[in-house]
């Protein structure tokens, strides 16, 4: 009988800056033309997991632009120790702002909230999958929604899970 391919997830870690978050990533207020990025996550030492699911959701304060975006970004630094070298960009490896739009132009871009309704305090979701083969990862936004972003900390949260192959 052949062998199966399932898959099986780790533990999930969360991004966010209430107490009992994982990762720091203060995302309260930020407002629209402006990003902030999370701290950096060690995902341990080899062996780890090479892809990952990832759910992101946030709300807004007012009233956002229909069909405008908040774009989500990955940020990796190399090194294969409990210290990253060379970020994707040179904010840093902290729970920082975001110095200039530009900066996120050597993240990968992971996707899009679509601002899907034109009103305040409306949850919205995206999700997927990504491959992380770096060490170090941290997640960045920027907020092109055209309104301020949620200044409830647990309105806004990104949680990170391992997806690991397991052969039956």
């Amino acid at each position: 009988m052949a062998n199966q391919v399932k898959i099986n997830v780790g533990t999930a870690v969360l991004f966010g800056s209430e107490v009992g978050d994982d990762v720091a990533w203060s995302t309260e207020s930020i407002g629209t033309g402006a990003g902030r990025q999370s701290a950096m996550l060690d995902l341990g030492a080899v062996p780890r997991a090479k892809f990952y699911r990832f759910r992101f959701w946030t709300q807004f304060q007012a009233t956002p632009t229909l069909g405008s975006l908040l774009r989500l970004y990955a940020k990796t630094g190399g090194s294969e120790t409990a210290t990253p070298d060379h970020p994707d960009n040179d904010d840093g490896t902290g729970d920082i702002a975001i110095s200039a739009e530009d900066k996120l132009r050597n993240l990968r871009q992971i996707g899009n909230v679509v601002v899907d309704q034109a009103a305040a305090n409306i949850e919205m979701v995206i999700s997927g999958t990504i491959e992380i083969t770096e060490r170090h990862v941290a997640f960045a936004f920027w907020n092109a929604s055209g309104a301020t972003v949620t200044a409830d900390a647990a309105e806004t949260k990104l949680r990170l899970t391992p997806v690991l192959d397991e052969i039956q």
